[in-house]
């Protein structure tokens, strides 16, 4: 796609569907970090509701709507954001999460804390980005 319509957003998501805009391939993007990002998203759409429940209670979210599944968010907490858009609700905030564990994990360490711990015990010690020869 040429475009997306929160440009300059170089991907975008719904579930089953992944679109790469234009500008994902341009000189100061890494196509690896969108598609770990763009994948995250589609994660989290999957998972279970007691996952769900346990990463929302880890980053102190909550939904004042009857049985907490939005469309709105609170954030309750004291903790920073790796992207200032992980603000806008929990599925934004897990892929800008899982995206720092996997490129930039001293940043989440040092920024959302919880959010390190909470990725490294639901996808275990393998989840990392390995060396190609």
């Amino acid at each position: 796609m040429q475009r997306s319509l929160d440009y300059p957003n170089p991907a975008s998501s719904s579930p089953g569907i992944i679109v790469l805009y234009d500008n994902a391939f341009g000189e100061k993007r890494n196509l690896s970090e969108i598609l770990a990002h763009e994948l995250a998203h589609e994660y989290f759409r999957r998972l279970g509701s007691e996952d769900l429940e346990s990463y929302r209670m880890a980053m102190n979210w909550f939904s004042p709507d009857a049985g907490g599944n939005g469309p709105h968010w609170i954030f309750r907490g004291k903790q920073s954001f790796v992207e200032e858009d992980g603000l806008t609700s929990p599925v934004e905030d897990f892929a800008n999460n899982v995206e720092c564990y996997l490129f930039r994990r001293d940043v989440l360490k040092k920024t959302t804390p919880n959010a390190d711990v909470w990725i490294g015990r639901h996808f275990g010690s393998g989840f990392k980005l390995r060396k190609t020869p």
